[in-house]
């Protein structure tokens, strides 16, 4: 998983980073969490993914798209909830 300055993660996040399950080091396609954004506990995030800058992760969500800046996402799978009040 890759992770830009400000971001805050709470507990218990899972990442994945290989879709198959494999060890070939060259189908590692990790999630990235963009700058300032907010992920809740007990977050999945699957492979390849991206968190977008300043978006909003809640609590127990599945991340199977990639975030829209600005954003936040609830459920499972994750789904548009409304745009971050900044």
């Amino acid at each position: 998983m890759k992770v830009e300055k400000g971001a805050f993660i709470a507990t218990f996040l899972t990442s994945n980073a290989d879709k198959y399950m494999k060890m070939h080091p060259n189908r590692f396609n990790p999630p990235l969490i963009k700058k300032y954004a907010r992920v809740g506990g007990n977050v999945t995030l699957l492979p390849g993914v991206t968190i977008g800058e300043r978006s909003v992760v809640g609590t127990g969500s599945v991340v199977t798209k990639n975030v829209k800046p600005g954003t936040v996402v609830v459920g499972n799978p994750a789904k548009y909830l409304k745009d971050v009040d900044i």
